[in-house]
Order: structure tokens, then C-alpha cells, then sequence
């Protein structure tokens, strides 16, 4: 009742985001954060949405959300959550790995092409006789210290230009969004069985096109410009073109490659 009391209380309201019962208004400017707080108050006294004063921030030049430092920078990892991260022993069965790894897929929009990084800890997870080796140890920790280092992702702005960054590996497919040469969010995945045997170009062109599947990046930026590292990824797709015409023309058809922006000396493909 009282989520739905809120919900309804800040329908159109900008500025204003809530989860369960908080609350959170931003601004550009302190003009704007305090017009729109004043805007939500009021709102909040029209409907009868009670508040409690000494649960409220105001006017904070960083607050902790959901499991993340919010500032004027974008996002942190919120350090009041890192002790459970650097207190982690090595798991002894796949129930403990399985826990690990849903702790450390929360921050894998921090981390470039997290899911090739920590592939073997996947294997490990999926394998059917339990083995904790060396290299599962050393990345395990190699990804909590790259947590631990607070990266920063910077907020989205619907006025920026967006550009898309993609990368293809062996086991792996990442994609970055960024505005202004900063990260927005990362997002990878894992090959399967089927598309780690295609080619290069195909792995290349299977990147771009998932980055661009509604629900994935670009569902922030639907203009979003694809930036290939030399125009590997242009490349890429004429050479699928020969190799299997057919789904090249339907990938490229859905990406709407037109949009080819950047070249190979300012691209950061090649680090996602």
C-alpha cells in the first residue's frame, strides 16, 4: 500500500526516483534539486504520503543506494559492503562458488568484459566434478580488488552523444556505452557451445549485435553510435555477409550499422 501510495504520489515528477518506500530527488544545479524537492513535498501532502523527518537527507553531495555511492562523479561500489568481499575464503563446493559469483555479477556493469574475465570461475561452478584450482583463486581475487578499487561509472544523460564500444574473445562477448569518454555501464557474456565456433568475424558481428538487442545497452541509447576499433566490427559484418549471407543481413538489418563513427587510434574496443 505504501509503495503504491508513493508510486502514485511522484507520477510525473522529474527528478524523482524511488525504491519500495525512499525516495530520491536530483538536480543539474541546487536551484533544480530544490525545486524539485519542493514539488515533491508538495505532492507528497496533497496525496497524504507521510514522511519521517530524521530517516531524511537533504541537500547530501553523495548519498548510498542500493548497494552504490551516488555522487556528482556517477557511481561507486558502496565500501560499506567490501568487508564480505575481502573476508571471502575459498569456496569448498559449488553452493559457496554460486554465492561468490552472484555477489560479484551485482558489480559486473563496473568491470569490462566481466564474464570472459571470471569465465573460469563459471567452468568451475557448471563442472561436474568439483575442482578449486590456483587460477580460479587468483582471479577470484583479482576481480574483488578491481571492486574494491571503487571504478566509476558515470550517470546517463538523455542530451550526450552515446557510443558503443564491442569486443569479441574466444569464450567471451562485452560491450561498453559511453558518453563524453566515460563509462555509462558494461555489459558481457559467455559464448556457447555453438558460437564459440564461429569465425572471428562472426564472434565480432555476434558482439555488435547483441549490444544492440532491445534490453541491453542501447535500451538507454537508442541512438547510441557504434565505434569499432579500426572498424573491425564494419569489417566484421561484410565478412559474415560471405560466410552466411543470410544472418549477416538480418544482424546488420537490426543493429542499423549506417551509424559507423571513430577509428582504430581512439577506439577502446580492444579493452573491453
Amino acid at each position: 500500500m505504501v509503495m503504491a501510495a508513493i508510486d502514485e504520489a511522484i507520477h510525473g515528477l522529474d527528478g524523482v526516483l524511488t525504491y519500495r518506500d525512499d525516495a530520491i530527488v536530483f538536480g543539474a544545479t541546487k536551484a533544480e534539486h530544490d525545486k524539485r524537492l519542493t514539488n515533491l513535498l508538495e505532492r507528497f501532502t496533497q496525496k497524504n504520503v507521510p514522511i519521517r523527518a530524521s530517516k531524511c537527507m537533504f541537500s547530501s553531495p553523495e548519498l548510498e543506494f542500493m548497494g552504490f555511492t551516488v555522487d556528482e562523479k556517477g557511481y561507486h561500489p558502496d565500501t560499506s559492503r567490501f568487508r564480505p568481499l575481502t573476508e571471502l575464503e575459498s569456496p569448498r563446493d559449488k553452493n559457496q562458488l554460486r554465492f561468490i559469483m552472484g555477489c560479484l555479477k551485482y558489480y559486473s556493469r563496473f568491470i569490462p568484459n566481466f564474464a570472459t574475465k571470471v569465465q573460469p570461475l563459471f567452468a568451475s561452478q557448471s563442472s561436474a566434478d568439483w575442482k578449486w584450482m590456483a587460477e580460479c583463486e587468483r582471479i577470484l581475487h583479482e576481480t574483488i580488488q578491481m571492486i574494491t578499487n571503487r571504478p566509476v561509472i558515470a550517470s546517463f544523460s538523455p542530451t550526450k552523444r552515446s557510443t558503443l564500444i564491442t569486443d569479441a574473445l574466444d569464450v567471451g562477448i562485452g560491450a561498453l556505452l559511453q558518453q563524453d569518454g566515460c563509462p555509462i555501464i558494461c555489459i558481457s557474456r559467455l559464448l556457447n557451445a555453438a558460437e564459440r565456433g564461429y569465425s572471428q568475424a562472426q564472434k565480432e558481428a555476434l558482439a555488435v549485435y547483441w549490444a544492440f538487442r532491445p534490453g541491453q545497452v542501447t535500451g538507454l541509447a537508442a541512438d547510441a553510435n557504434l565505434s569499432p576499433g579500426s572498424f573491425t566490427e564494419s569489417v566484421s559484418f561484410a565478412y559474415m555477409c560471405f560466410e552466411d549471407p543470410l544472418r549477416g543481413d538480418f544482424w546488420a538489418r537490426r543493429c542499423q550499422l549506417g551509424q559507423l563513427s571513430g577509428s582504430g587510434a581512439t577506439s577502446a574496443a580492444d579493452t573491453v
